[in-house]
C-alpha cells in the first residue's frame, strides 16, 4: 500500500477541477429543491450593484469552443446572452429569446424568434443572426454544441430558422438553455472566425464592460434587453476566488452578494441556511462523481475499477470532507426522479471482493497497481479521501497529483491519467448522458463503449414515452454499475447562497442563477 503526493503547480489558481465529461447547463429550469427559492415578494427594485463569487474562470466566452474542462461556463455567460428557451421540469417550453421551439417528428425543429429583437449594439438579431450562429455550431471544431453537429438549417422567414438534425431528438429543446441557444452577433462571429478573441456581442440582460481573467466579470445593464424593465440590476460583478473557504468568508464578512462553489462546502452552507441566509440546492441525477481512464491501464481493466469502487466507503468520506452534511448518493437517479429504482445500487464498501479483484489483476499484469489521480482547488478533499481508502488495498500505489487546471486539461488530451473529478447530473438524462457515454460521442473522452448503453440513450433521447424511457434507463443504470465508468460520490452539487435582501434569485439549469430577474431590497 502506497500513496504518494506530486505537486505539480506550487499555485492552485482555479477552485473547481472539472473534465471533459462535465454536464453542464443543459439540463431544464430549477429542479426540485428544500431550500430558498430567493424571495421575491413586492415589487422588483431597480438599480444597484450585485457582486457574486464563484470559483473559476472559463478563460473563453466563444459558446462553441469553450474549453470541456470549463463546467461553469454558462456562470458567465448567460448574463450576456440569455438562452433561446428555458425548459421546465415537466417538459414544458418557457420562451426567452426564441417565442416557440417546436418539431412533429423531433428530427425537423422550427425555431421562432421573438419580433424586434436587437443585439447589445443595437445591430438586427433575425433569422439570418441565428442561423449564421447554428451553422457554426453544427461543425465537428464546436466542442461545446454537439446537440447541433451534423445539423443543416434554412431560414422560413425574418424571424424562424429550420433545424434539421440528422437524427431524432426529443429533448433538442434543452439544448437551446445551454450553449446551442446562446445567440452571438454577426460581427463577433466574424472576429472568432478570424481567430480572434473579442468580447462578445449579444442580446442577454448584460454587457461585459471589462474581464479581468481568472480574477473579474464586471457587466453593466443592456438597456435594449428585450425582456424589460429586466435586468433591474445596474452592475453585475463576478469575482473568481478559487478557494471555497477564503470565498465564504467573503461572502460573511458582507463583501458579497451571492456566492457559489461546485463542489460546495456542505457543513458551511448549511450554517449559512441556519444563519438565515439563503441556499438553494437544487435536486439532480448524477452528482460529484470520478470518472476513469479506459483508454489507459490499469483502469482499462474492468476489475481494477470495479475494485476501486469496492473500496470506498460513502459514509466515511461524508464525515472526512463534510463532517456528515453531503448528500451521498449510490444510485443514477434520486428518489423524486421518475426513473429511480432502489434495486439498481452501485456496487461499493467491500474490501475483501475489492482484494480479490486486484488480486487477479496483478497474478495476470504484475503489481503494484498505479493509479494517478489529479486534484486540483475544492475536489482535493474529495480526492485525498478517495486515495486513503483506495490504498488500504494491497499492491495498489495512488498517486495523487495536486495541479491547475490548464494541467488538467493537457492531461486529459494525452490521456495520461487513471481518475478525474468531474460533474454528471441534469434534470433529464437526456439532457447531457446521450452526449457523454455513447460509443464515440463528442464529448466521450474516456473510451467507454456499450452497445446496450448506447441503445438505452438512443430509446430515452428519442421518444418520449416514459414507460419505454423508464425501461432504457434501468437497462441503463444497471450496465453502468457493471461496467463502473465512474465511481459516484454525492449528490450536492453547486450551492448557491445570498444574502437576505438579494430577491428574484432563482436557477435554472446546473444551478446556474437568471440574473435577469434578480433585485436588492436595501
Amino acid at each position: 500500500m502506497e500513496w504518494s503526493i506530486a505537486m505539480k503547480r506550487a499555485s492552485l489558481r482555479l477552485g473547481v477541477l472539472v473534465a471533459a465529461l462535465s454536464l453542464v447547463v443543459s439540463s431544464c429550469s430549477g429542479g426540485s429543491s428544500s431550500d430558498s427559492r430567493g424571495g421575491g415578494s413586492g415589487t422588483p427594485k431597480s438599480g444597484g450593484t450585485l457582486t457574486e463569487i464563484f470559483g473559476t474562470d472559463p478563460n473563453n466566452l466563444d459558446p462553441s469552443t469553450a474549453p470541456l474542462t470549463a463546467d461553469n461556463f454558462a456562470r458567465v455567460a448567460t448574463p450576456l446572452y440569455d438562452a433561446l428557451v428555458y425548459v421546465d421540469p415537466s417538459g414544458k417550453i418557457i420562451p426567452r429569446l426564441a417565442e416557440s421551439v417546436t418539431s412533429t417528428d423531433n428530427s425537423t425543429w422550427s425555431v421562432k424568434l421573438r419580433s424586434g429583437l436587437a443585439f447589445s449594439d443595437g445591430e438586427k438579431f433575425d433569422a439570418q443572426a441565428l442561423k449564421l450562429n447554428f451553422d457554426r455550431y453544427s461543425k465537428p471544431t464546436a466542442t461545446r454544441t454537439v446537440d447541433l453537429r451534423g445539423a443543416t438549417t434554412n431560414v422560413l422567414d425574418a424571424t424562424t430558422v429550420e433545424v434539421h438534425l440528422p437524427k431524432p431528438n426529443a429533448y433538442f429543446p434543452r439544448a437551446l438553455m445551454a450553449q446551442s441557444g446562446m445567440i452571438a452577433a454577426p460581427q463577433t462571429i466574424d472576429q472568432w472566425n478570424a481567430g480572434k478573441r473579442p468580447i462578445p456581442i449579444a442580446a442577454g440582460p448584460f454587457k461585459l464592460s471589462d474581464y479581468q481573467p481568472n480574477t473579474r466579470y464586471t457587466y453593466v445593464r443592456n438597456t435594449t434587453y428585450w425582456n424589460a424593465p429586466r435586468p433591474y440590476l445596474d452592475k453585475l460583478i463576478i469575482n473568481i476566488i478559487p478557494q471555497p473557504t477564503q470565498g465564504y468568508n467573503t461572502f460573511r464578512s458582507g463583501q458579497a452578494d451571492i456566492v457559489g462553489y461546485s463542489p460546495g462546502l456542505p457543513k458551511v452552507t448549511d450554517e449559512l441556511k441556519q444563519a438565515g441566509y439563503q441556499r438553494l440546492n437544487p435536486s439532480f441525477l448524477g452528482g460529484q462523481v470520478f470518472y476513469f481512464n479506459l483508454k489507459k491501464a490499469p483502469t482499462n481493466d474492468v476489475r481494477v475499477r470495479q475494485a476501486i469502487a469496492l473500496s470506498i466507503n460513502l459514509d466515511e468520506i461524508n464525515e472526512q470532507v463534510a463532517e456528515g452534511h453531503d448528500q451521498m448518493a449510490d444510485t443514477l437517479f434520486p428518489k423524486d426522479s421518475p426513473f429511480y429504482n432502489p434495486d439498481l445500487k452501485e456496487p461499493l464498501n467491500n474490501l475483501g471482493q475489492a482484494q480479490q479483484l486486484i488480486d487477479s489483476y496483478v497474478a495476470e499484469h504484475g503489481g503494484p497497481v498505479t493509479i494517478e489521480l489529479p486534484a486540483s482547488g475544492s475536489t482535493q478533499p474529495y480526492a485525498q479521501a478517495i486515495a486513503q481508502q483506495i490504498q488500504r488495498l494491497n499492491n495498489v500505489k495512488v498517486v495523487l497529483d495536486l495541479v491547475d487546471l490548464p494541467h488538467i486539461e493537457a492531461l486529459i488530451s494525452a490521456g495520461t491519467f487513471s481518475m478525474l473529478y468531474t460533474i454528471y447530473y441534469g434534470v433529464d438524462p437526456a439532457d447531457n448522458l446521450y452526449q457523454q457515454l455513447r460509443c464515440g460521442a463528442g464529448r466521450n473522452t474516456i473510451g467507454y463503449c456499450n452497445p446496450k448503453v448506447d441503445q438505452a440513450l438512443e430509446t430515452g433521447q428519442t421518444t418520449d414515452d416514459l414507460t419505454k424511457r423508464k425501461a432504457a434507463y434501468h437497462t441503463l443504470e444497471e450496465e453502468l454499475w457493471k461496467d463502473m465508468p465512474f465511481v459516484l460520490i454525492s449528490r450536492v452539487l453547486l450551492q448557491n447562497v445570498a444574502q437576505k435582501y438579494v430577491q428574484g434569485f432563482q436557477t435554472y439549469g446546473g444551478g446556474d442563477i437568471d440574473m435577469s430577474g434578480v433585485w436588492l431590497d436595501k
